[in-house]
């Protein structure tokens, strides 16, 4: 409606506000929209701007508009299904010794130490 307002008054005021209305649009789309998605579906920014790229360019505007609620469905589905590890906060706590703050031990003193356990004779 922009356009055939503009057209009235002058066909170049017509073209200005076709410019300004994409490129508006791809703004709001590529950079506003993931953003503000991602804070409702607490997903990244990263990974909703990412998503938006791949679904763009997979299935095009179809993409665009499903990329996101696709990663929310799966971040969900792996967050609930695939068990997740927790990494061991000191070395200290797991097995007792004491080790300098700076370096665990050696590659070749864990190996060592291994051997040492398994009794490989």
């Amino acid at each position: 409606m922009p356009i055939l307002a503009a057209f009235a008054v002058d066909p170049w005021y017509a073209v200005a506000v076709l410019v300004f209305v994409v490129v508006y649009q791809q703004f709001e789309n590529y950079l506003i929209q993931p953003k503000l998605t991602s804070k409702t579906v607490d997903i990244h920014p990263a990974v909703a701007f990412g998503s938006v790229i791949a679904g763009t360019a997979l299935l095009g505007v179809a993409g665009t508009l499903i990329a996101i609620p696709v990663v929310a469905t799966l971040q969900t589905f792996f967050g609930a299904y695939v068990k997740r590890y927790d990494v061991a906060d000191d070395l200290e706590k797991q097995d007792g010794r004491h080790y300098p703050r700076r370096d665990g031990p050696s590659l070749r003193a864990r190996l060592r130490g291994l051997l040492r356990r398994r009794s490989w004779s």
